[in-house]
């Protein structure tokens, strides 16, 4: 019997990433959203979400995705946010030839890993605050699924034609800014095809059909609507010039304070440059550059959006997308000197970032963990609760953390008030 010695180092390479991210997840208690998602049957976990699309959230499946992920409990969630990101590794390995069919390639490995911790622009908030996860990570996955799949098309069989419009209509009605960018893609792939070739896959333009369906439903939910109307009525009012350079102000604030984007940024463009010289006649060149622009573009829609801007968690997918490409275009270098001392670095890089970071996001759980405990012990009905001291950290649930106010009807006192059946305020 012949082993393939590929397949076995890219199921342990997954495995380690199984298991850091388990006890990282597992490591992590719930917050806010949580904890409102958490006491949900399975009937009401489709009965309150569409009640979100209806009323406040157009995002009807990410919505299911995170009751799902924390209707069963801190154990099952941790392993159900292992499995999905390790899914989401895989997917971005396969994209990015880190894994090929007979082919593993280790510096690679850790090269894609080691940069992706290091730049990703909210770790914490996709991955380990569940509600994130769901709404982010889950979304994304499915994008990848449908993306790797609508590529590498080869099988004409029937199962395989509704696995890709199943695949692309949950893409589509993944979320606004990075469902957009996975049509770009579609569509630029499908033009690059035809004016190379002439021809169409009849297979593709019906999964692109499907996956323009998923994201009308998405743009067309009345929830988003509602939802603009109550929080952003302000923001309705103004011109489009004006709304745009209110968004693009607070967009660029954000970046000045996340210095790391734009290092990411500056990374990208040099990439693109040095390797246009080269291999811009490369198929693999022109796919790379595609996942950019729909990336950059994913992210700087949000120039036109009335929140979300000014947080990390809404440039997941432009950074997912512009992260592959990236690593598309750069498994055009054959050069595996380079490629390790180039791996080792950015190793260190990570090591040295994740090492500084590591006691605010120790710290930020254990005051979280400390408050919950405080709650569930105390004599009182009413209980007055210190804030919660933390840093910026990407690291950990702070960008998404939302602080307790004296108002105990207020955002996020009332759920702490259904989780605990006690009323929570801030002294």
């Amino acid at each position: 019997m012949v082993v393939n010695s590929s397949k076995i180092k890219k199921t342990v390479s997954l495995f380690i990433v199984m298991i850091l991210t388990f006890v990282s997840s597992y490591l992590t208690p719930y917050m806010q959203d949580d904890f409102w998602f958490s006491n949900n049957s399975f009937l009401q976990i489709f009965k309150n979400a569409w009640g979100d699309y209806l009323e406040s959230n157009g995002r009807l499946f990410g919505q299911i995705y995170t009751r799902i992920l924390v209707s069963n409990g801190k154990l099952v969630s941790s392993i159900l946010v292992t499995v999905i990101f390790t899914i989401y590794i895989y997917y971005l390995c396969k994209l990015t030839f880190t894994f090929e069919k007979d082919k593993y390639n280790f510096w690679r490995f850790i090269l894609l890993l080691s940069a992706f911790m290091l730049f990703v622009p909210d770790f914490g908030s996709v991955v380990l605050w569940r509600s994130g996860a769901g709404n982010y990570l889950v979304t994304t996955t499915i994008m990848l699924a449908y993306l790797d799949k609508f590529i590498s098309l080869s099988s004409k069989r029937l199962l395989s034609l509704i696995s890709l419009c199943g695949l692309g209509f949950l893409a589509g009605f993944g979320n606004q800014n990075t469902s957009g960018g996975v049509i770009l893609i579609t569509l630029l792939i499908l033009l690059k095809n035809w004016l190379e070739t002439k021809k169409l896959n009849k297979q593709q333009l019906l999964s692109v059909g499907f996956l323009l369906l998923g994201f009308s439903g998405l743009l067309l939910s009345p929830g988003d609507k509602k939802r603009a109307e109550m929080y952003d009525s302000q923001w309705l009012q103004l011109s489009t010039f004006d709304k745009f350079k209110s968004s693009l102000k607070s967009m660029i604030l954000y970046f000045i304070n996340t210095p790391l984007n734009i290092v990411f940024l500056i990374l990208l463009i040099i990439i693109v440059l040095i390797f246009y010289r080269y291999f811009r006649k490369s198929p693999n060149f022109k796919l790379g550059l595609i996942f950019i622009i729909a990336g950059v573009a994913t992210g700087a829609v949000l120039c036109l959006s009335p929140e979300g801007m000014n947080v990390g968690r809404t440039y997941f997918g432009a950074f997912t997308l512009s992260f592959i490409g990236m690593f598309r275009i750069l498994s055009l270098n054959r050069g595996q000197r380079v490629e390790r001392l180039i791996s080792i670095t950015m190793l260190f890089f990570f090591f040295v970032y994740f090492t500084y970071k590591l006691p605010s996001t120790l710290s930020f759980n254990r005051q979280l963990s400390e408050r919950y405990v405080l709650i569930e012990h105390s004599n009182h009905k009413r209980v007055k609760l210190p804030a919660i001291k933390y840093q910026s950290n990407k690291y950990t649930m702070a960008g998404s953390y939302i602080e307790l106010s004296k108002d105990s009807n207020a955002f996020p006192n009332y759920v702490y008030n259904a989780a605990f059946e006690k009323t929570v305020y801030l002294k």
